[in-house]
C-alpha cells in the first residue's frame, strides 16, 4: 500500500469542502423553501381568519339588525286593547269624540306603517306621533296624568330612533301610580343637546321601572346599532330621568 501523497491529500481536502459546502447549500436552499412554505401557510391562514372574523361580523350584524327590526316598531297589545275599548264606548257615549279619537288612533298607525323601515326619525315627526299617541292616553285616564313638553325647535330636524318617546311616556305610565289627587306629570325637554324624559317617582307597589321588551332594554339596544352614543337612566331626588343624545 502506497501512502498518499501530498497531491492527492489536498484532492481529498477539495472533495471534502466542495461536500461540505453541497451540502450547507442544500440545507439553506432546503431551509428557504422551508420558511418560504411556512411564510404562505401563516399568510393564508392570517386570510382565513380575517375572512372568518369579516363574516362572523357581517352575521353577527345580520342578527343586530334582525332584533332592531323586530323591535322597531312595537306597541303594547294592552294599549291597542284598552284604545279600542275606548273607542266603542264613545262611539255610544259622544260621536263627535268618537270621531277624534279614532283620528288620532289613525294617526298613531299612520306613523308606525311609513317609517316600519326607518332607523331613525326626526325629533319633530317623533313629537307629532307622541302627541297623537298621548291624547288616545289621555282620553283613557283624563286628570291623571299630563304631558309637557319644552323642546329647542334647533333640534327638531335631528334623529332618535322610532317609538323612544313613546316607549319611555308608556313605561313612565306603566310603572307609576297616576290618580286625581296625585297625578303623573310626563315632562319633556331638551338640555345641551339631548332629550330629557323625566317624571316624578310614584311607583306601584311591586313593580319595577325595567319594563321587558318593549322598555329601556329596547331603547339601548337600538342606540347600540345606530349610534356610539347611548341613553342615559338615572333616579335622583324622587325622579326618575332618561337622557336621551340626538342623532
Amino acid at each position: 500500500m502506497y501512502p498518499c501523497t501530498a497531491l492527492e491529500e489536498n484532492d481529498l481536502v477539495t472533495i471534502w469542502q466542495s461536500k461540505i459546502m453541497a451540502a450547507i447549500i442544500s440545507l439553506f436552499i432546503s431551509a428557504i423553501h422551508t420558511g418560504i412554505f411556512l411564510l404562505n401557510r401563516w399568510r393564508l391562514n392570517a386570510i382565513e381568519t380575517a375572512e372568518l372574523k369579516i363574516k362572523a361580523s357581517e352575521l353577527q350584524e345580520a342578527v343586530m339588525r334582525s332584533k332592531l327590526e323586530s323591535l322597531k316598531m312595537q306597541l303594547d297589545p294592552h294599549f291597542v286593547f284598552n284604545n279600542f275599548s275606548t273607542l266603542t264606548e264613545l262611539i255610544y257615549e259622544d260621536q263627535k269624540e268618537a270621531a277624534s279619537f279614532l283620528e288620532n288612533i289613525t294617526r298613531v298607525y299612520r306613523y308606525m306603517i311609513s317609517n316600519s323601515n326607518k332607523d331613525t326619525i326626526t325629533v319633530k315627526e317623533e313629537i307629532e306621533f307622541l302627541n297623537a299617541y298621548f291624547y288616545l292616553l289621555k282620553k283613557r285616564l283624563g286628570e291623571k296624568i299630563d304631558l309637557q313638553i319644552e323642546i329647542d325647535s334647533a333640534l327638531f330636524a335631528l334623529h332618535l330612533p322610532p317609538l323612544t318617546l313613546q316607549l319611555l311616556v308608556e313605561n313612565a305610565v306603566k310603572h307609576n301610580t297616576a290618580t286625581l289627587t296625585n297625578p303623573l306629570t310626563i315632562t319633556i325637554f331638551s338640555d345641551s343637546g339631548d332629550i330629557i324624559v323625566r317624571n316624578k317617582l310614584q311607583q306601584t307597589a311591586g313593580k319595577s321601572l325595567v319594563s321587558t321588551g318593549i322598555g329601556n332594554k329596547n331603547i339601548e339596544f337600538r342606540y347600540k346599532i345606530l349610534s356610539e352614543k347611548m341613553p342615559v337612566f338615572s333616579e335622583s331626588n324622587g325622579y326618575y330621568e332618561v337622557r336621551l343624545p340626538l342623532i
